[in-house]
């Protein structure tokens, strides 16, 4: 199922002279291909006297110029729930070649909720998630129809946000649940799954995901084992506890059969290189012996996250020496730039005081950490396993990380080239087929006859990300035209009129 918002038709596109590199692991070919009424129409060799004639009515042609045309990008791990409710054309993912996000990840999102507690979540999820919205959903559904009404340049998909669940089920309670509470959950999950959500997701370092033990997340699992859905983890700890928390979601995978995922996959602190080997390792063993394990991993050394959590993580990864810095403060942009190991000296206080009387002027501070080593970076993105996940956190009040507008052109033009220590035909794969088989995304992922016309032409000698901590929403060089269910969404990184998005559901 899906639905799809406005196009700017034509009859369709014939894309010429481009090296096609298909998603599925092929190796590039020169390739002319015709799109027709949003789907792909004929892959064909140059020249081919089955290509259609140039001149026909209403269809386009565009001179790739030998560039390479792939599948359009996936982002498995957005937080963009409510900006593709109010940001139609989301030049932030789809400046980057991004044509379908999915949502609800680390267990935050809209939905579903008790209605009772729909003003609070109003105010605290706009901060994690960048946009007020003007209706609170509070079923799944509920926020699936939201999307459905809200025309969009992008494909957006769903995880049900376990926090959610949660508070649906039991309020804000910072506790264990009990049996009732978790069957309350359980019947929750299983009407977003019927309603269309991929999978469900997990915030375990943040309330109230914090609070859940083994055996609510095993119930939750079997039910995702049943429909054949994803569970995706923001683990526990990922510093000196990062292994043990790996250990769990494998664990969970191996006991219910369920999919897992781990999100965002990184081992912060100086020494994180031998703890991401281990973690590879162990990930790697559990797929031989048959766990369905896969992950996610951005490309940078930092993260970003609200002020409170993001001290936390330093804290407990014993990572670099004044890791957390302010980068968005919409209320005290005094602050913006600062460290807060700086701030805390200034005011005579300790970190966890300074963050304390900031959050008394402004609870919507968000903050970028510096994680990682750029060898930990590396070993991850170099996984067969790991597909790419922006994980950036929207805010139109401010300054956000830079991984908004450059995590896939960055992997492109750092890590494929010119190191060349990751191969680009693989790379894509790992963008596009992987992760649409991953989520059940039908007809996605892959340039082949009768898929969907989602595609990316970028010119992999020039590719690169532009967008950093001082100026994040610098627009990346190298992505030529992205194509949504055959619409041209962006050329040369000006934003079409046409919102050709589509609303995706899971098929197993």
């Amino acid at each position: 199922m899906s639905t799809r918002g406005s196009h700017d038709s034509a009859a369709g596109l014939f894309i010429t002279n481009v090296d096609v590199v298909d998603g599925l692991g092929t190796p590039a070919r020169r390739r002319d291909v015709l799109v027709v009424d949003g789907r792909i129409a004929a892959v064909a060799e140059p020249g081919d006297a089955s290509s259609p004639a140039t001149g026909d009515a209403g269809l386009r042609v565009v001179d790739g110029g030998g560039r390479v045309l792939a599948p359009g990008f996936i982002d498995v791990h957005a937080h963009d729930d409510a900006a593709v409710l109010t940001d139609p054309t989301m030049l932030c993912k789809t400046s980057q070649g991004v044509t379908t996000v999915v949502l609800g990840n680390c267990g935050i999102g809209l939905a579903p909720h008790s209605a009772a507690l729909g003003r609070q979540l109003a105010g605290e999820l706009a901060a994690v998630l960048g946009y007020a919205i003007a209706q609170q959903p509070t079923g799944y559904g509920d926020y699936l129809r939201l999307l459905h009404e809200s025309p969009s340049a992008l494909n957006r998909a769903g995880l049900v946000p376990h926090g959610a669940l949660r508070l649906a089920a039991m309020g804000d309670a910072a506790r264990a649940a009990d049996e009732a509470e978790i069957d309350a959950m359980c019947d929750l999950l299983t009407a977003a799954l019927e309603a269309g959500a991929v999978g469900m997701s997990t915030g375990l370092v943040y309330h109230p995901g914090r609070y859940a033990q083994t055996r609510e997340l095993q119930r939750l699992c079997e039910i995702l084992a049943a429909q054949g859905a994803v569970y995706a983890s923001h683990i526990r700890d990922e510093g000196a506890r990062v292994l043990e928390s790996i250990s769990e979601v494998l664990a969970l995978g191996r006991s219910t059969g369920c999919q897992v995922h781990v999100s965002h996959l990184k081992a912060t602190g100086l020494d994180g290189i031998d703890r991401m080997r281990s973690a590879l390792d162990d990930i790697h063993a559990a797929a031989e012996a048959g766990v369905s394990v896969t992950f996610d991993v951005y490309p940078y050394t930092s993260g970003s996250t609200a002020l409170e959590p993001a001290l936390r993580a330093a804290t407990s990864s014993a990572t670099y020496p004044r890791a957390v810095r302010v980068i968005s403060a919409p209320d005290l942009r005094e602050l913006e730039g600062r460290y807060l190991a700086d701030l805390a000296e200034e005011w005579g206080t300790t970190q966890e005081q300074a963050v304390a009387l900031i959050a008394e002027r402004d609870d919507s501070v968000t903050a970028v950490i510096e994680m990682m080593s750029p060898d930990t970076v590396a070993a991850a993105l170099a996984s067969p396993l790991a597909m790419i996940g922006s994980d950036g956190l929207p805010n139109p009040r401010g300054r956000t990380h830079p991984r908004m507008f450059g995590t896939f052109p960055r992997v492109l033009g750092r890590y494929v080239r010119p190191e060349g220590s990751l191969d680009l035909v693989d790379v894509i794969r790992r963008m596009t087929s992987l992760p649409a088989q991953r989520f059940g995304l039908l007809d996605r992922g892959t340039i082949q006859v009768g898929g969907c016309a989602d595609l990316v032409l970028f010119d992999p000698a020039t590719v690169r990300d532009r967008a950093t901590h001082d100026e994040p929403d610098l627009l990346a060089d190298g992505i030529e035209m992205v194509i949504v269910n055959g619409a041209v969404t962006v050329e040369r990184q000006t934003p079409s009129a046409a919102l050709a998005g589509d609303v995706l559901v899971r098929r197993p």
